[in-house]
This record gives C-alpha cells, structure tokens and sequence, in this order.
C-alpha cells in the first residue's frame, strides 16, 4: 500500500458552498496518492486514467462514477485528457437535511462505513449507471456549480435541493443490498465479462450460462441489480466506448469504431448511437469537438472562478 502523500481538508470547500457539502469541475491533473476527510463521488467526464484505490488498480473512462470513503488513500494514474466532476460531503451533516435518503437500502451499501466491502474486488470503488441517470447526475452537480458560483436570490435552496437531487438519483440505482452474495458474485462475474468482451459478439445465453443460470432468471436478476438488461447494458457501454473513440481518434471513420466496439452494422450501430446519444456518430464528433474548442477559447480569454480550481491532489 502506497504512503499517504497529503491529506485533504473539507472544511476549505465547504466554507465556499456554505453547506457541508461542494461539487467542482477539475480538468486533466496529476494526482498523488492521498486521502480526505469527506466523502467524494467522481464524475469522469472526459479521457481516461488508472484508479488506486483498495491495494488494487483499474481503468477508468467516461461515464464512469467512483465513490472513494472518508480517510481512503486513492490515486489517478497515467491521465490522459482526464476531466472530471468532484462531489464531496461530510456524511453526518448531510444525513442530517437529506431527508429519507440515508435510510435506503442503496444510500447505505454506498455510502455506509463498511461500503468497501459491497464492491466487486475488480472494481472496488466503481460504478456504473446508465447513460441517461449519468447525464441526469452531471446536469444537476453542474447546475449546483452555476447556483453556488452567481448567487441569485433563493440560491441556497436550489443549491441544496440540486445536491441531494443527484445523489437521490446515484443511490435509487443500487437500491439492492439485500441481494444475497452468491448471487451478486455471479452478475458480478457477467458485468466483469462484459467488461472485458464488450468488442466480441456477447449473447445473452452466453451470460446466463457463465452465471450458472437460466436466462429468465438471469435476464430478471440483472435488471434488479442493474436496472437495465444485461445487452441494454453491452450496448450502453459499447457506445461509452465509441464517444471515446470519436472525440479521441478522429483518424478513425464511423465504420471503424463501429466494428472496434463489437457491432458489426455500422447502420444499426448509428441508429443505437442516435437512441442513446441524442445525436449521429457524426454529428457527435462534429459537435463535440466544436464544443470543446469554443471552451478553448472562452478559457483562454477569461480568467477561471475561484470555484473551479483545484490543486492537484
């Protein structure tokens, strides 16, 4: 287990949201190994990296949500074009304005002192929630952001309202702590397959055998645990991957990613691309790429608000 380089106070963040709690948008950094005295959810947007977290490392890329505890030693290793949204709490304070939210099943398998333990030994940490419950997380934190940042009349009540929003819609997609170990150890075991196949034609008697069930029970344990279906989910992270490839390898044409990612009709993966995204593969890069050199620039010619600095950790 790595040393701990530098320990991270709250109390900072805090002191500028007025609540016991903050969410800031980091851009690409380097990071030591270090610790904090809060809880943090991270929202990776952009690029991709290495997470040591737990004695282990994994990767991360877009779309991709980590819950690191107060006082647990973490890391991002080899970054590139890492961004991400930091969301930190103090868990006793927020407990205390958040309602009923505390007392669900999944606010407690994430957010609880022994959360560690809930996650797939691969993945410690890692999350994943579907593409739209993910944009939905980072339009409210990115709007607290703005409330916190212009201070319009009524801002506090909106801000506080838009945190607890976000992490209320995080927790209602692991409302399953009940599950009995066996049998999240088995769609454990399908999501790491996934994972690691999601370019390979995947079907869904192939998981349900790997699972050592049959398909109807698996199909019906999976969207419990995962509020999607298990090709619903190969689908969803097959087009996480392609928008990665679109805004990173431009060399490569529709086709290409198409292929690279496991579809083998670039017809019908555009039209899924369509259905998830809102947008074309094409006009997503199109898009995407103007979006980004616009903030270039708009970067370049106004000095940043305090809120979004961030010292690398």
């Amino acid at each position: 287990m790595p040393k701990i380089s530098r320990h991270v106070a709250g109390h900072p963040y805090f002191a500028i949201s007025g609540f016991p709690f903050f969410v800031m948008r980091v851009p690409q950094f380097l990071s030591v190994f270090h610790d904090h005295n809060f809880f943090e959810i991270v929202l990776v947007l952009d690029g991709k990296a290495e997470h040591q977290i737990y004695g282990t490392k994994y990767k991360i890329s877009k779309g991709d949500i980590l819950i690191i505890p107060v006082h647990q030693g973490h890391a991002y290793l080899n970054t590139e074009n890492l961004e991400i949204i930091n969301a930190l709490f103090d868990p006793a304070e927020l407990e205390k304005s958040a309602f009923d939210l505390p007392k669900l099943a999944g606010y407690q398998r994430l957010f609880s002192k022994n959360n560690s333990s809930s996650f797939p030994a691969k993945h410690k940490g890692r999350l994943n929630i579907p593409m739209a419950k993910f944009a939905a997380v980072v339009s409210l934190f990115t709007n607290f952001i703005s409330e916190i940042e212009n201070k319009r009349p009524g801002y506090k009540a909106m801000a506080a309202s838009l945190f607890i929003q976000a992490i209320g819609v995080i927790v209602r997609c692991h409302e399953h702590i009940n599950t009995p170990p066996l049998l999240l150890s088995r769609i454990e075991q399908t999501l790491d397959f996934i994972e690691t196949h999601h370019n390979q034609n995947i079907s869904l008697g192939q998981l349900a055998r790997l699972a050592h069930m049959s398909r109807s029970s698996y199909q019906r344990s999976f969207r419990k645990l995962m509020n999607t279906s298990p090709i619903d989910h190969l689908v969803n992270l097959r087009i996480r991957k392609a928008s990665s490839l679109l805004l990173c390898q431009p060399e490569l044409n529709i086709t290409e990613i198409a292929l690279r990612i496991g579809f083998t009709d670039s017809n019908y993966f555009s039209r899924m691309f369509r259905k998830i995204t809102g947008r074309t593969p094409r006009n997503f890069r199109h898009f995407s790429n103007k979006t980004h050199y616009q903030k270039g620039l708009s970067k370049a010619a106004e000095p940043p608000a305090k809120i979004h600095i961030c010292r690398p950790a």
